[in-house]
């Protein structure tokens, strides 16, 4: 009993953190003001339909409670978020290092790509 409640107490705290994140790092101004309950039941508790196509995932979702516009704008302040990656490495002159076989000779030696 004591390990159950132990689990429901962090799941707890992990939905109050991600609702917290939620308010304050990607709420539109319309919206700031809400508070946690408002946006539990209007943004996190409703209906949706997932709808797979061959390359994507689409959520289709009733527009009473908070209008498309303004759920484009909480998800695109949510992807603004996530930090950039690296760029990538250049390829140009990158060197290839030959491996070791199973028996320890060398297989093959530094080449240029």
């Amino acid at each position: 009993m004591f390990a159950a409640n132990a689990v429901r107490l962090q799941l707890h705290a992990l939905a109050y953190n991600l609702g917290n994140f939620l308010r304050t790092l990607a709420t539109p101004e319309p919206i700031k003001d809400w508070s946690l309950t408002s946006l539990k039941e209007k943004l996190i508790k409703i209906g949706a339909k997932v709808v797979s196509h061959g390359r994507y995932i689409a959520f289709q979702m009733a527009e009473v409670t908070i209008p498309r516009q303004m759920f484009q704008e909480i998800i695109r302040l949510i992807a603004e978020l996530r930090p950039q990656p690296p760029p990538a490495p250049s390829v140009r002159g990158a060197m290839v290092m030959g491996s070791r076989a199973t028996d320890g000779s060398r297989v093959s030696k530094c080449r240029r790509k």
